[in-house]
């Protein structure tokens, strides 16, 4: 007693002031005292930035819950936010499934705002429920906050700029309070948001901890979970035995082998490469030509992209021979592309999206260039025909000069909440330029109606084309020497 009381004596006032208030302080409950090593480990990793990628029922929901309220206990008078997609998802499974009932397990002291979604806890910490990926209203809360924790769960299924949301709000939000961002998902159909880039290539089995471009990203699978193991391999026994080739579903391989496979019901194009690939040589028809569409979607901070489409009267294809874009294209820039194609190609047609109006009007008249607005009525139906031509093998493309286009016919895909109200309309967090300039034109193709030749047919054809050019340079010699007996007899007579 008499060591403390010395120890204590050394202390000055504030030093005591600061013990005393800690041991007035209640005790915190041991939040991972059940919780498994991965879900331990990726908690209390000291990374600022941090991803974890796992299969479906894998705990990370829970793994977030747990995160967000050691962190409200641990650091008082701090905000923290859990970001889900909707906020009907989010109190689903978030505040009802997983924050209250951890609350009543722990017995902790909080206030609960059901109107608002905000918990507030005794030592003055709040946390914040949210859902923002179709509401501004909800995207307009996470500004004029500091928080200490941001979790955006389902982080492979936003519509909205994920990276935009990271790095221009909630990193500047975080780093008052040297706080935390974490990204939580399982594979989707989308590959073009920060999350696939992180976790793209990373198996869920055995667990994974790895380093990219800041962050610290970690991966497991259900098996981890100690608290849903045997469910979840009776669910899928269960699912073996209703379909012996389960495995080979997208869905089955995104949520329960944890891999970035696309739905192809859910992508917009039915490009396959197995199926629509081309070495970039047309076929010879002889001297009938061939006819080029390019299709021109003009942007500027949104690409423009340029699709050059051919097809013969003779064959029954439509091949997509190059494509491109580029961004902050100026009008002037843009036209100069156009004659660049013209000196390589020589295109029938030009056809252009028309929303912007005045662009079109500038190059058509002040450079000379004559495009066609074009045809944007029932994008979704033509779209529809598009993919039949894809799906028959009528379309071809040639990779190596498409390399925009194909990367666009792999990610484009439809958006999953119209989808379940019987609505088909593209996920406009993505933005198909090339694909756009490309259906632009091929409305303009009609190589459903060739007539197809047989290799005897257009030797014939050539033979009487011939023909045809030797009979019209006879006849344009016999014209000139008439001509020049008709000049001679006015110069001697």
């Amino acid at each position: 007693m008499r060591d403390i009381e010395k120890v204590w004596n050394k202390l000055t006032p504030q030093e005591q002031a600061e013990v005393q208030r800690l041991l007035a302080a209640p005790l915190l409950p041991d939040l991972l005292r059940d919780s498994f090593l991965e879900q331990t480990t990726f908690i209390n990793h000291p990374s600022k930035m941090k991803a974890l990628l796992g299969t479906r029922r894998v705990g990370k929901s829970y793994t977030a819950g747990l995160y967000l309220l050691k962190t409200a206990l641990e650091r008082p008078n701090t905000s923290s936010v859990y970001i889900g997609l909707t906020r009907d998802q989010a109190k689903r499974i978030m505040w009802n499934d997983v924050l209250k009932t951890l609350l009543r397990k722990w017995s902790i002291e909080a206030k609960c705002n059901e109107t608002e979604l905000t918990i507030t806890f005794s030592n003055g910490s709040i946390l914040y429920v949210l859902g923002v990926d179709d509401s501004e209203a909800e995207k307009d809360k996470l500004l004029g906050k500091k928080y200490a924790l941001a979790v955006i769960d389902e982080a492979a299924s936003y519509t909205i700029d994920l990276e935009q949301l990271i790095y221009k709000v909630l990193k500047p939000a975080c780093s008052d309070l040297g706080g935390t961002i974490c990204l939580v998902g399982t594979p989707d159909d989308r590959k073009d948001t920060i999350f696939y880039e992180l976790t793209r290539d990373l198996p869920v089995d055995p667990p994974q901890q790895v380093r990219r471009r800041g962050w610290e990203v970690f991966t497991w699978n259900t098996e981890r979970n100690p608290h849903m193991r045997e469910a979840w391999r009776e669910t899928i026994a269960e699912l073996k035995a209703a379909n012996p080739l389960i495995e080979e579903e997208p869905f089955f391989q995104q949520h329960y082998l944890g891999r970035w496979v696309v739905d192809v019901s859910n992508k917009v194009y039915r490009y396959d490469p197995t199926r629509n690939a081309w070495d970039g040589l047309l076929p010879d028809y002889g001297w009938k030509p061939w006819n080029y569409v390019l299709g021109i979607d003009l942007g500027f901070n949104d690409a423009t992209a340029f699709a050059l489409l051919a097809y013969h009267e003779n064959d029954g294809h439509t091949y997509i021979v190059r494509a491109d874009k580029w961004r902050g294209l100026t009008i002037s820039q843009a036209a100069d592309k156009m004659r660049e194609w013209m000196s390589q190609y020589p295109i029938n047609y030009f056809i252009v999206d028309g929303a912007n109006k005045q662009a079109v009007e500038e190059i058509v008249r002040h450079h000379g260039l004559p495009l066609q607005a074009a045809d944007k009525h029932d994008k979704v139906s033509f779209i529809r025909i598009m993919n039949s031509g894809f799906l028959s093998s009528k379309i071809k493309v040639c990779s190596m000069t498409c390399l925009p286009l194909v990367d666009e016919y792999d990610k484009t895909i439809w958006n999953k909440r119209a989808m379940e109200r019987g609505i088909y309309k593209e996920d406009l967090s993505f933005h198909p330029d090339c694909a756009d300039a490309a259906l632009y034109a091929y409305r303009y193709c009609y190589s459903y109606a060739s007539q197809p030749l047989r290799p005897d047919e257009i030797a014939r054809n050539d033979l009487e084309r011939e023909k045809e050019e030797l009979n019209k340079r006879f006849a344009r010699q016999r014209d000139e020497k008439d001509f020049l007996l008709e000049g001679s007899e006015h110069l001697f007579f």
